[in-house]
């Protein structure tokens, strides 16, 4: 019964092993994928980030170009205002030689800013009196709506006024700037106006070294497209409807916006930085690529693939080749404590347990426990000799099957039992009384002589049944069984003997 009940035994370890191998296995590899993609997700937010960071910084530094470049052109039109008097802004003038004097001083002003298309003085009621070129001396903007006109009568007077874009005769793109001349009670008697190309904008643009997919651009506060590197020149000038954009250009308390958006002028997504130009008409807008914000990450996320992968794989694999190795183990240990041919406990394994066991009582008898002692019984069948050879060995051997699962149909669930060798069982039964032992004896010996395993031949056994003795070797409890075994074979055989 033992080795039957190590045999499950074994079969319950295996799928214990089993599973307790694989729940590691998977909580390990539970935790590798956890880890990576939580360090993947903070490694791609953060290398967004670090692209937000870069277009908000270079946004920051164009914008602040943008409005000290304004800073000549607010120069040179404060000192055009400051220039004149309200009194010489008449047209026609009465005065042509002191008209000629201050067309000359503003031609040599306009010198000044290479970007300048034209510079002029305009009276309160927005007629052209003085200009750098001629031909629109007496040009009346109000009549005309011009915007600058509209800018520069509006509340508050003072400070440089932008208008949006619009493009010249020659086809360039232009904004006008005006600055107010205002008498002693901050009334306007006039201002100075200048033309800027806005080409200088794109030519600045040009000369900075940008990140391929990069991009920077320049619009109005209509969205218009001023300026853009890298330059697309059918896209100049052109109205781009775009939310957030719209949004910013109708909104002068927000200054600055991020957003990720696929670009409507290339179709590329990039990470947008929004901000306005101070108080110019103004926004500039810096985008880096997405996937080149991403591209280290994506790398990270290769290896990172490939690491995992491998640590996974290695993990299911090792814990294949480890429950391999656990059952091969466990199937040595049952082969070298297992008689082959019975699955009885061959006797080695026998002899092991059984000093065990007689240990353990020798124990319990030493404290004064009352137990019984164990009895040994020996069973050898009886003429297997010649069954052999009438039968043949596979009758034999199916004599022997037969007794053994006889055996462990009646032993329980402490009992020792084994094939001692040849046609020889053995059985140690724990805390059991003489008569209870010669009961089980007969049980044996009857269930025995019920087989069939030989044709026409009853099968019966001889057994001799010993009781432990405190403190004796097991093999003097067998060699006491054994006389007990060789005393019923000497009278007659199918019989049971006690020593």
């Amino acid at each position: 019964m033992k080795t039957a009940q190590q045999s499950a035994s074994f079969k319950k370890a295996l799928r214990q092993r089993t599973a307790l191998v694989w729940m590691l296995c998977f909580g390990f590899i539970t935790i590798i994928l956890f880890t990576s993609t939580t360090q993947l997700a903070i490694s791609y937010r953060t290398a967004l980030a670090t692209a937000t960071e870069r277009a908000t910084s270079k946004s920051f530094l164009i914008a602040e170009w943008v409005e000290k470049s304004f800073e000549l052109t607010r120069f040179v039109l404060q000192e055009t205002a400051r220039g004149f008097d309200a009194q010489e802004l008449i047209y026609p003038t009465t005065n042509p030689e002191q008209h000629a004097q201050q067309t000359a001083w503003i031609i040599e002003r306009v010198q000044r800013a290479p970007n300048f298309v034209f510079l002029g003085m305009l009276d309160r009621d927005c007629v052209v009196t003085h200009t750098t070129i001629g031909i629109n001396l007496g040009f009346d903007a109000l009549a005309h709506q011009r915007e600058y006109c509209t800018l520069a009568q509006k509340e508050p007077l003072t400070g440089l006024k932008v208008s949006n874009m619009f493009t010249s005769v020659d086809h360039t793109q232009n904004v006008t700037v005006s600055y107010p001349l205002t008498d002693a009670t901050g009334a306007l008697d006039g201002f100075a106006l200048a033309g800027l190309d806005l080409s200088f904008f794109q030519q600045w643009l040009d000369l900075i070294e940008l990140e391929p997919h990069n991009v920077i651009t320049l619009y109005d506060l209509n969205s218009r497209l001023l300026a853009r590197k890298p330059f697309i020149a059918q896209n100049i000038g052109m109205q781009i409807e775009e939310e957030h954009l719209n949004r910013m250009a109708k909104n002068p308390s927000e200054e600055h916006y991020s957003h990720r958006l696929i670009s409507p002028v290339d179709g590329i997504e990039r990470i947008w930085s929004l901000r306005r130009i101070g108080d110019l008409p103004f926004i500039v807008v810096v985008g880096e690529q997405t996937s080149a914000a991403i591209a280290t990450w994506r790398q990270m996320l290769f290896l990172y693939l490939i690491a995992a992968t491998s640590l996974c794989l290695s993990l299911i694999f090792g814990a294949r080749e480890y429950i391999r190795n656990f059952q091969q183990a466990m199937e040595m240990h049952l082969l070298a404590t297992t008689d082959p041919l019975t699955s009885l406990s061959n006797r080695r394994c026998f002899s092991d347990s059984a000093n065990r066991m007689l240990s353990h009582y020798n124990t319990l008898a030493h404290h004064k426990t009352q137990n019984q002692p164990p009895v040994l019984i020996m069973l050898d069948i009886d003429h297997f000799k010649q069954i052999n050879d009438c039968y043949g060995h596979d009758i034999g051997d199916q004599v022997l099957i037969d007794i053994s699962r006889v055996i462990k149909s009646k032993c329980g669930k402490h009992h020792l039992s084994a094939r001692w060798g040849g046609e020889e069982f053995v059985l140690l039964l724990p805390n059991t009384d003489l008569n209870t032992a010669i009961e089980f004896a007969n049980q044996l010996s009857q269930q025995i002589s019920k087989l069939k395993s030989a044709p026409e031949r009853t099968i019966t056994a001889s057994l001799g049944i010993t009781t432990y003795r405190a403190k004796e070797s097991l093999e003097s409890l067998m060699k006491r069984a054994d006389v007990a075994l060789y005393n019923a074979k000497e009278r007659g055989r199918n019989r049971i003997e006690v020593a």
